[in-house]
Formats: C-alpha cells, sequence, structure tokens
C-alpha cells in the first residue's frame, strides 16, 4: 500500500534502545549490591543510583522476600525484558486493522514460516476515505496502483482519485454543460420556429383545400338547378 510509517518505526526505536539502555544501568546497579567494597554513593556509581533507584522506591513492599533476599530486582529485569522483546517484534499493519490478519505459511529465504496475511482492501477504507497523500501518491508514481485500485473495486463507493483531480473533473464537466446550453437553446427555439412555420402554412393549406371544396360545391349545385330546370316539362 505504500503507506509511510518510517515515523512509527523511528519512534519505536527509540523506545526500545532507550529502555535497552534503561536495562543495563539497572544490571549495573543489581551487581553494585554484589560488590561490597565499592561505596555506590560516591561518583560515578551515584550517578547510576539517581538514574534507576527510584524504580525501586516504587516497586517496594510488591515483592516477596526470598531466604532473606529481596527478588524484586529479578522481577523488574524480567518484566523489562519482556517488554524489550515484545517491543522488538512490534510490527505496524497500518492501514490495515490487526485483527484483519489472516494467518498463512510463505517460502522465506528457503524455509516454510508462519506469518499474518492481509489481503483485499482495509476496512478503515469502507468507512473512512484514503488518505489523501496516498492517492496522490498512487497518481503521480504509481498509475499501475490506481489502476489495479479501479479496476478490482469499482463498484465500491471509494474515491481513488486525489482530492485536485476530482474537482477538476467536476470544474470541467461543469464548464461543458454550460458551452451546451447555448447550443440547446438556440435548437428549441428553431424547433420552436419551425413549428409555428408548420402551423402557418398548414392552417394556409386547409383554408386553401376550403375555399376549393366550397367553391366546387357551388359549381355541383349551379349545375344540379340548371339541369333539373331542363327536364321540367
Amino acid at each position: 500500500m505504500s503507506v509511510d510509517i518510517r515515523l512509527l518505526e523511528y519512534f519505536r526505536e527509540s523506545v526500545f534502545l532507550s529502555a535497552l539502555f534503561f536495562m543495563l544501568i539497572l544490571q549495573i546497579r543489581i551487581q553494585l549490591y554484589w560488590f561490597l567494597t565499592i561505596n555506590p554513593y560516591t561518583r560515578p556509581w551515584v550517578y547510576v543510583i539517581s538514574i534507576v533507584d527510584w524504580i525501586f522506591d516504587v516497586s517496594a513492599g510488591f515483592a516477596p522476600v526470598f531466604l532473606g533476599l529481596d527478588i524484586s530486582s529479578s522481577i523488574l529485569t524480567g518484566l523489562l525484558g519482556k517488554f524489550l522483546d515484545n517491543l522488538n517484534h512490534l510490527v505496524f499493519t497500518m492501514p490495515f486493522l490487526p485483527s484483519e490478519g489472516e494467518p498463512g505459511k510463505l517460502m522465506i529465504n528457503g524455509k516454510l514460516r508462519d506469518v499474518i496475511l492481509f489481503r483485499y482492501l482495509p476496512s478503515l477504507w469502507y468507512d473512512h476515505p484514503i488518505p489523501e497523500d496516498l492517492r496522490e501518491y498512487w497518481y503521480t508514481e504509481r498509475p499501475d496502483i490506481l489502476k489495479f485500485m479501479q479496476k478490482n473495486y469499482n463498484k465500491l463507493d471509494i474515491e481513488f482519485l486525489p482530492t485536485r483531480v476530482l474537482k477538476e473533473m467536476y470544474e470541467q464537466k461543469h464548464r461543458m454543460k454550460l458551452d451546451t446550453m447555448p447550443t440547446v437553446e438556440a435548437s428549441v427555439n428553431h424547433i420552436n420556429h419551425m413549428s409555428t412555420n408548420i402551423i402557418a402554412e398548414s392552417s394556409n393549406y386547409i383554408s386553401d383545400i376550403s375555399q376549393f371544396v366550397n367553391q366546387k360545391q357551388f359549381m355541383f349545385l349551379h349545375f344540379i338547378e340548371n339541369s333539373t330546370d331542363k327536364w321540367i316539362f
């Protein structure tokens, strides 16, 4: 999908390295307990104490004492190690939701490995518009992706073109509509003019026919009258 998640990756790496450094300082502080000849309240050890001792103060009383030894440091180290391990294996699935992943298998470096597959369109794009920068990237740099999306998901009510392109298409369509309006009006006026001429000519034609019929009828009646007069004895 070409979603840029570098910022999230940088943040994850920063948190991972910071927590790893804190774990190293914590281990140094724990080892100082075993070196009785080292005074931890002298430089540079006092800096180590000031960095990590607050976590021991917070966790004091929560961990039990085993054989006279406080095991809170071991518990804290284990929890921090678990957190670092999870953070190191954290994968961002944007724009997909983690729940959209399907278990599957793929050949990676010649070995069949268990993977999580993400297919089809993300569910977020059904409810929310596709990010503008992503649509712009498809349109300007990856038209093959844009063509694939439009071909396979054209029946869905999803816009794949950038907003600026949609705006230009709308404005062009509006201009074409305005340009065709005078032509349509002229055609309508021409049709109205033709209809008026046809009606006028039809009226004249009907009037001429009426006059012709009346004239012939008068001549026929006149002929009948003359013939009748001759038949009377």
